[in-house]
């Protein structure tokens, strides 16, 4: 049931906000640390605001044998940001994701969530 409130409130908001984490708790009667501990365990959510861009990589094991790592470099110096930096450059974010299945597509490249068929260099 957390992960679903958890899911539900990102939705909403987002991203988890500290004040977001404390309310949960409180409403499934939980300690603050387990919803925390939760919430950033998993990939998809999110403990800041999100920037307006994301551009995410794919590193499922198809995108992986097929390049994701030299499209990751590539695109780090493209956006001059970090990989897995969720501030990013305060508009575009780079981040590492799980296999999204289009394997046929590897290695996969998402922009603001739309797949996008790449070459690796």
């Amino acid at each position: 049931m957390l992960i679903e409130v958890l899911h539900q409130r990102q939705q909403q908001h987002g991203h988890l906000s500290r004040d977001t984490l404390a309310a949960v708790a409180r409403q499934l009667q939980l300690p603050p640390a387990e919803v925390y501990g939760v919430a950033s365990f998993y990939h998809l959510f999110r403990l800041q605001p999100p920037t307006p861009h994301r551009c995410g990589i794919c590193f499922g094991t198809a995108c992986v044998l097929r390049g994701a790592a030299a499209l990751a470099a590539d695109q780090e110096q493209r956006l001059g940001v970090r990989r897995d930096d969720p501030a990013g450059d305060g508009v575009w974010s780079l981040e590492t994701i799980s296999c999204i299945g289009a394997c046929a597509l590897a290695p996969v490249l998402l922009i603001d969530g739309v797949p996008q068929r790449t070459v690796a260099p």
